[in-house]
Formats: C-alpha cells, structure tokens, sequence
C-alpha cells in the first residue's frame, strides 16, 4: 500500500478541486509523486487534444463548447483508478461531472483566501475568465466567480484550508496527512 493509504484509497482517483490559481496543477504533480501515482491535468489533456491553449479555446470557440471538451476528458478519465488529477477551476459546475467525480474518487479542495487568489490570477494574462474581463471589473468578477462556486467546492470529501506562504509540497503532504487520518 501507498503512503500509508488503505485499499480502498489506493484504488480511488483523488481529485483536486478549487479556483484559478489554487495551484492545482503544481500541488497534484506533488501529491501524485508523493502517492507514486500518475497524475493528470485535464486542462493540459484537453491543450493536448486540441491542440490550442485553454486561453485560445475560450476566445474561439467559447466557453460552453470548452466545458463539453471537459466532461468528455474528466469521462475517460474516470474510467482508470490510482489517478491524481488537478481538475479546472469550473469542472464541478456540471453536475454530470460531480457525478463522474463522486463514482471513481475522492475529491479534495483547496481552498484559498479570495485575497492570495486574487493576486495570483490578477498577474497571469493566461486565464481565460479573466483575459476575457476589462481591465477595471476583474477584481469584481473574479470575488463574483468565486462565490458561485465556493459552494460547489465545499461540497469535497475533503477540504484543505491553504494559507500564503505554504508550498506545493506541503499542501500535498497535509492532503496524505489528512487521508491517512480519515482511511
């Protein structure tokens, strides 16, 4: 067994849930290396597979048509076990997708103070939501953003409260930490 994980963990996908800028992405390829599982990025896999940035899939074809590239992904994803996978900010805004989520894993979000993701996504012109906001309203959408989806997070297996200044590393060692406890 894994990290001190019981069976039926090992067996289960774990994924990261959360807003731009939680660090999912960094934070998985550290849990996944911890955990000695593979780990996977839906936002690359869907960069991959059509072969355009996230960024230039929203400016063309828009959002709706992204989310449906992501359903189909998290899909095919689901069907393998031992995963890690950093999911994209609004992938559990479709129910479909928590249902996809809740049958093959355990879902972890980490959660930020509004502040510290704020200024990570302020800085980073790649994001789609906000590359498509003007200049002055970004502040405003993005605290709009987030709380609709701050209840959607919450609904986790588990949620890991992040403070600045904490490393990818250390988010991903509180994540074993706090499953070994719940195993």
């Amino acid at each position: 067994m894994q990290a001190g994980l019981s069976e039926k963990t090992e067996q289960h996908n774990l994924y990261l849930v959360g807003f731009m800028g939680a660090g999912k992405s960094t934070v998985g390829a550290a849990l996944a290396a911890l955990l000695q599982r593979r780990h996977l990025d839906t936002d690359r896999l869907i960069e991959k597979q059509v072969g355009r940035r996230i960024a230039d899939i929203f400016a063309t074809d828009g959002e709706n048509f992204f989310r449906e590239l992501e359903s189909r992904v998290l899909a095919d994803i689901c069907r393998h076990g031992n995963l890690v996978v950093s999911l994209g900010g609004g992938s559990v805004a479709s129910p479909g997708n928590w249902d996809l989520i809740r049958q093959s894993g355990k879902s972890i979000y980490l959660a930020w103070p509004a502040a510290v993701l704020a200024n990570r996504i302020l800085t980073d012109p790649a994001r789609p939501l906000v590359a498509m906001s003007a200049e002055s309203s970004r502040t405003e959408e993005l605290s709009k953003l987030l709380a609709t989806r701050r209840p959607l997070y919450e609904r986790c297996d588990l949620t890991i409260h992040c403070k600045a200044g904490l490393a990818p590393a250390e988010v991903a060692a509180e994540i074993v930490n706090r499953i070994r406890e719940k195993a």
